[in-house]
């Protein structure tokens, strides 16, 4: 680069710039040791370039014959997949019509393994799995109909004559009842080699059964969010905020009482909804994702599991998530101090953990009384954190893959 003196500065700029981008690839690449780290200037530069070429749409092929890389298939038969594909592996997928009707598709190697994405209507069993030797099934085990249609996924592992190694990704059910599931993956024709189940399952034993976070709703909508796309620094328009489902017998009712009882109304957007709608409209999305993002903190009372995906939607958009620390009913691990939420405790989570919904009122005036800068820097940390929980999980996924596929 030549640099005469009017443009020294830009060339200045420019260079350094560069050469933060790429020290910024080369960490990027490197395997990290397991644990949390918030991001760096190289880290955020890394970013944006990895934004620009994902919204290029391309995708990535790899060599199908090369014998010295190892490929695995991901059969995406459940929301949670995109998840994974999009949210933690950070990998594009893109939507087309070809002979098996409507596919959803994304290829990369990552850490020298070969990924191959497949969702979508069109990925049938008649069309999986002829030539597949190592697996990843994600499923949804949530109820009685989607259990149902996950036993035949699984019933079709058996047929198939070159498989080696089946891992399966599965939504759990709220109740931790997954019972259903252990004759799959102790009978070696299914050759499950490990699971990861949402919620606090008492089966995960970081052997063969692991936690795998809920995410967000990806079934419902909620887009993949760059941290570089949140405004941090203005300031928000609401303390805080909760719009959900309010449960018979549930701390929801209590939520909405202290709602009234302290007027938080005037300071707080609420939405106390009398029956859970499974979809929403482009209207009620788009009010939904504008109030997180209005909002310092966001209310996560429990549901039917303790887990919610608000969580993790109110972590993309900088929102302080407000977590009731309590093992919702069923039969989900409690025998351990960090029940529930053990996952997002051993990677030390940067939320507000209460115990009662009495103790509302005390984290309003908190709220109230904390400086704009130090709610700036709060909203910095919680982006950075989000961030760095998802390279963690992909990195610790593809480890383990790895170590029990090959």
């Amino acid at each position: 680069m030549i640099c005469n003196l009017r443009s020294i500065t830009v060339c200045i700029l420019t260079g350094s710039a560069l050469v933060s981008l790429y020290l910024a690839q080369v960490t990027f690449l490197q395997n990290r040791e397991p644990g949390i780290q918030f991001m760096d200037l190289r880290e955020r530069l890394q970013m944006i370039h990895e934004i620009r070429l994902k919204r290029k749409q391309t995708i990535p092929n790899f060599d199908k014959t090369n014998k010295t890389l190892r490929s695995v298939e991901i059969w995406g038969k459940a929301a949670i997949g995109e998840y994974l594909w999009r949210h933690v592996f950070n990998e594009t997928i893109i939507n087309k019509i070809d002979e098996r009707g409507a596919v959803s598709v994304g290829t990369d190697i990552i850490n020298d393994v070969g990924f191959k994405f497949l969702s979508g209507p069109g990925i049938i069993q008649q069309n999986s799995g002829k030539d597949s030797e190592n697996v990843i099934l994600i499923l949804n085990g949530r109820s009685s109909d989607k259990i149902k249609f996950a036993k035949t996924w699984l019933e079709h592992l058996p047929s198939l004559k070159k498989l080696r190694n089946v891992a399966l990704v599965m939504l759990g059910n709220e109740r931790c009842d997954n019972k259903w599931i252990d004759p799959y993956v102790n009978d070696n024709r299914y050759k499950v080699r490990i699971v990861h189940l949402v919620y606090d399952d008492p089966r995960i034993d970081q052997q063969k059964f692991y936690q795998w976070p809920l995410g967000v709703a990806t079934y419902r909508g909620f887009p993949l969010v760059s941290s570089m796309e949140v405004d941090i620094t203005s300031q928000r328009r609401y303390i805080c905020n909760f719009l959900g489902t309010v449960y018979n017998n549930s701390t929801r009712q209590k939520l909405q009482e202290i709602f009234l009882k302290n007027s938080l109304g005037d300071i707080c957007y609420s939405n106390f909804r009398p029956r859970w709608l499974s979809m929403e409209t482009k209207a009620s999305s788009l009010l939904y994702q504008k109030v997180l993002r209005q909002s310092d903190i966001t209310l996560c009372p429990i549901g039917f599991n303790s887990e919610t995906y608000r969580i993790y939607e109110a972590c993309s958009l900088g929102s302080i998530p407000v977590i009731e620390d309590v093992v919702a009913p069923g039969n989900c691990d409690s025998s351990l101090s960090s029940s529930p939420f053990r996952l997002l405790k051993k990677l030390k989570a940067p939320f507000i953990f209460i115990k009662d919904w009495s103790e509302l009122p005390a984290i309003i005036r908190k709220e109230s009384a904390m400086s704009e800068n130090d709610k700036i820097i709060r909203r910095k940390l919680l982006l950075h954190w989000y961030h760095s929980f998802k390279i963690y999980l992909r990195n610790h996924y593809i480890k383990t893959i790895k170590e029990k596929f090959f």
